[in-house]
């Protein structure tokens, strides 16, 4: 003979949230507790567990952006840009792509010596200046500052395209190959990321 429990367990496999499973008059208030707070937690592990494999699972960007930044400076810091993207959410291909462009793939004198990521103009939310620009302790520092400048003075205020961005960024005539150097370098990034 089937015990009562053995029955709640069996229906507790189909078991929904928001659908009430526990009604049973013979089951005692304290066993219906226990039964639904064991499946509760079995649940908990299996989305915890779940969310660990998707965690696990590689980061489609990365290898995007490994196979554009291939053999330059910046392809050391593609964790840093990553981490600076999602932190200020925005995208990272826009990021590594004007950061690309920016520093001559990671050639210019301000990103090797000062990692600055860009020409950011020294100002007082930065410890150390030269020659009027940012001078950042880490590249990662550098790329979390230009992710926060580019959220806060363009992202924040409707600006979310290359050329709403160069409007502001760059407005003098001539700025166009700005946006088409920077649209290049996205494409490629994005082109990469479908593969």
């Amino acid at each position: 003979m089937e015990t009562p429990l053995a029955k709640l367990e069996q229906r507790l496999e189909s078991y929904q949230p928001g659908v009430n499973l526990y009604r049973y008059d013979y089951f005692p208030g304290d066993e219906i507790r226990k039964v639904r707070d064991e499946y509760e937690k079995s649940v908990a592990r299996r989305t915890w567990i779940r969310s660990e494999q998707e965690r696990l699972k590689p980061d489609p960007r990365v290898s995007a952006l490994q196979s554009v930044l291939a053999d330059t400076a910046l392809e050391a810091h593609i964790d840093a840009f990553i981490y600076a993207a999602d932190t200020f959410d925005v995208p990272v291909q826009m990021l590594a792509a004007i950061t690309a462009h920016e520093t001559g793939w990671g050639r210019s004198e301000l990103f090797s010596a000062f990692n600055n990521p860009g020409g950011i103009k020294c100002t007082s939310r930065v410890a150390t200046c030269h020659d009027g620009f940012s001078a950042y302790t880490s590249v990662a520092d550098g790329l979390l500052d230009k992710a926060g400048l580019l959220r806060k003075s363009y992202f924040n205020r409707g600006r979310t395209t290359l050329t709403s961005i160069r409007e502001v960024y760059c407005p003098e005539a001539g700025c166009e190959t700005w946006v088409r150097n920077i649209a290049n370098i996205m494409y490629r990034i994005e082109e990469e990321f479908y593969r």
